[in-house]
């Protein structure tokens, strides 16, 4: 069970060796401590096999007006952002790409809509 405010990810035993091989290397070298974001993303440049087993996009998180897509093609984290009661992908500069949509997809994000604290996109009120 995490401490509270602080959640938990649960990995196989072998991702995990690799992960604490990885950040043993990198502490030991730089010092500098390593954002989980960045070394996630870095681990993944690491095993490129693994973006090729997951699927296109997955939910990487849901935090400050933001939703997390994590695109296994571009092989990054995506933030989509919640301004004003709408959603939008600053990295495709739209909101109509396939992270809107697929934001539109995401149990929390439905709830907000239904809650009337994010707008229905045009194409959901055809």
């Amino acid at each position: 069970m995490p401490r509270t405010g602080q959640k938990s990810l649960t990995v196989s035993e072998k991702v995990f060796e690799e992960i604490m091989q990885e950040r043993q290397k990198l502490s030991t070298s730089s010092k500098v401590d390593v954002g989980l974001n960045i070394f996630l993303e870095y681990l993944i440049h690491l095993h490129k096999e693994w973006s090729k087993k997951m699927p296109r996009l997955s939910k990487f998180g849901f935090y400050d007006n933001k939703v997390g897509i994590f695109d296994s093609k571009k092989k990054q984290i995506i933030e989509v952002n919640i301004i004003d009661g709408e959603l939008r992908c600053p990295t495709c500069e739209s909101d109509e790409c396939i992270h809107v949509g697929f934001s539109l997809s995401l149990d929390e994000v439905r709830k907000l809509m239904l809650a009337g604290e994010i707008k229905k996109p045009k194409i959901a009120t055809l």
